[in-house]
């Protein structure tokens, strides 16, 4: 699962990126609740033999699959944000890359600044729902 929440978000664009994820992870989830069950019906059933076998073969060609579209999958290493998801995007240089990323990493005191806050928000809503849940009857 991490690999997905990794991977997956820079196959869109970042205008679409949240949408796009909620979306896909969404219908992922829905389409594949009633998975276990059928998946013993139609590969399993009561009786069945050379179980492990076949469920070995479905993983592998599972992974197969998994790692042609990972493969096949566009880098987005040095792509200028406004540029991504558009097919001809040319990488930035890689000088030009390591300037702009060290001016932005020198802006970063402020997004410690709130990552600290956010912390501080959790730790408050934490604490709320230790009291709202408490042990007291």
């Amino acid at each position: 699962m991490p690999f997905t929440r990794a991977f997956n978000p820079e196959l869109f664009p970042t205008r679409t990126r949240v949408s796009a994820m909620a979306i896909s992870q969404n219908v992922g989830t829905n389409d594949h609740g009633p998975a276990p069950g059928a998946f013993r019906q139609a590969v399993a059933p009561p009786g069945s033999t050379n179980i492990p076998l076949t469920i070995g073969a479905i993983t592998f060609a599972i992974t197969i699959i998994a790692a042609v579209a990972a493969w096949s999958a566009r880098e987005t290493y040095r792509i200028h944000i406004k540029d991504l998801g558009q097919p001809g995007a040319v990488p930035v240089d890689k000088g030009d890359y390591d300037r702009l990323r060290a001016a932005s990493i020198a802006g970063a005191p402020l997004a410690r600044h709130e990552i600290a806050l956010v912390d501080d928000m959790l730790m408050m809503t934490s604490v709320y729902l230790i009291l709202l849940n408490g042990p007291w009857p």
